[in-house]
């Protein structure tokens, strides 16, 4: 059984929700173990909306902490957004700006006004801490800020009791170029352009075992209509804001990565050889074949199988 830290952004996209709605349902199979979920921007309302979902599948006792830092101001998340990317030309502006707090908001989170959380790098250590040598799988499905401080604090510790780490990030098909997508051009993948510094730093460590599925890799995998029928669920309440009503099937990245760290669905993921992902200065992701221990996380299963295999846990 694999034992789980799903580090999250939950609040950008609501595939977040999607992973957490899946490792807590399978926590509840007894089919993994979900150790510790941790928020990487450091706002309190991202704990609540972990909060709210943990609470919804019965596992209100799982441990939650909250980044003390973030590379980016979410306050200003529009004007800081824009800024880290190049619109095209013909870019006809935001039908609405992009914001941090969009699904957050839309849950029901008053109850949780008074709770506070601990530090997220402090609830890793302890988790790690109470965990067997070697036991542990890191889910990375947002910016690494968090993974790359308890790399900086107690590498040690981390390289002690965790077997590898799934992480969500990168474009690994087009390494030259940008590539355009919704009106703007990227020079790199979301969760690593918001937090380059912090991805460098996690890939700087060749020798631990790392997995990356890149976002070509849940593209075009639209799960979410699982949710259809559970309608107190803040899980579909997520995904029907997502979507701004339009849809209940999303790309799935975040669930995938949960997938495979859970160590269950084998058959449907293969895996490159070992190499070395780097991160450049522009958000840039490579890979490169022979020394280190990073791997690049491929599906084998279709698009339509992913998203019923998705959609049935969901």
């Amino acid at each position: 059984m694999e034992n789980l830290i799903i580090d999250t952004d939950l609040g950008f996209d609501c595939d977040d929700s999607g992973a957490l709605a899946i490792a807590n349902k399978l926590h509840n199979e007894g089919k993994i173990k979900l150790l510790a979920v941790t928020h990487s921007v450091n706002k309190k309302i991202g704990g609540d909306g972990i909060k709210l979902i943990n609470d919804y599948y019965g596992n209100g006792d799982i441990p939650i902490g909250v980044a003390e830092t973030y590379a980016m101001n979410v306050d200003n998340f529009g004007k800081e957004y824009i800024a880290k990317f190049r619109v095209a030309d013909n870019f006809p502006g935001w039908q609405e700006e992009p914001t941090f707090y969009k699904i957050l908001n839309a849950l029901d989170l008053i109850k949780y006004k008074d709770l506070k959380y601990g530090s997220a790098t402090e609830v890793i250590r302890e988790t790690l801490e109470k965990s067997e040598d070697k036991s542990v799988t890191v889910v990375c499905i947002g910016q690494a800020g968090n993974v790359a401080a308890a790399l900086t604090e107690f590498k040690e510790l981390f390289y002690k009791k965790v077997k590898r780490v799934a992480v969500m990030c990168g474009n690994f098909n087009d390494y030259d170029k940008e590539y355009l997508m919704g009106g703007v051009y990227w020079k790199g993948e979301f969760n690593v352009i918001l937090d380059v510094r912090s991805m460098q730093k996690l890939f700087e460590s060749t020798d631990l075992p790392v997995y990356v599925l890149d976002f070509n890799q849940g593209c075009d995998v639209l799960s979410g209509e699982g949710l259809r029928d559970e309608t107190d669920n803040p899980v579909r309440t997520a995904y029907v804001i997502h979507g701004n009503g339009r849809t209940l099937n999303l790309p799935s990245w975040d669930p995938m990565t949960v997938m495979f760290a859970a160590g269950l669905f084998s058959e449907d993921f293969s895996l490159s050889e070992k190499g070395t992902v780097s991160v450049d200065d522009n958000g840039k992701t490579t890979f490169k074949a022979g020394s280190g221990e990073h791997r690049l996380i491929y599906r084998k299963s279709t698009q339509t199988e992913f998203a019923d295999i998705l959609n049935k846990m969901l």
